[in-house]
C-alpha cells in the first residue's frame, strides 16, 4: 500500500466523515482509485462553516480490512 493510500485512509479511520477538502494535496487519482475499489464513499454533508453541503468521505468496511491487512 502506499504512503498516500495509508495517510488517506487511516485519516479517515481516526477522523471519521471527513470532508474531501481535507486530503486535497493528494492526486485525484488515488481519491477516484479508493472510490473505485469501495474503500471509501463519498457522500454531501452540511457545511457548518458558511452553510449548504460540502462533499464528505468516509472510509468503508473494505477499508478498514485494507489497513488491518496492511498492518499485518
Amino acid at each position: 500500500m502506499s504512503p498516500d493510500r495509508y495517510r488517506t485512509l487511516t485519516l479517515l479511520e481516526v477522523t471519521g466523515d471527513a470532508p474531501v477538502t481535507a486530503v486535497a494535496r493528494r492526486p485525484a487519482t488515488l481519491l477516484q482509485s479508493l472510490v473505485s475499489e469501495g474503500l471509501v464513499t463519498t457522500r454531501e454533508g452540511p457545511n457548518p462553516i458558511i452553510g449548504g453541503t460540502r462533499m464528505m468521505m468516509s472510509i468503508t468496511d473494505a477499508g478498514l480490512a485494507a489497513l488491518a491487512e496492511h498492518r499485518n
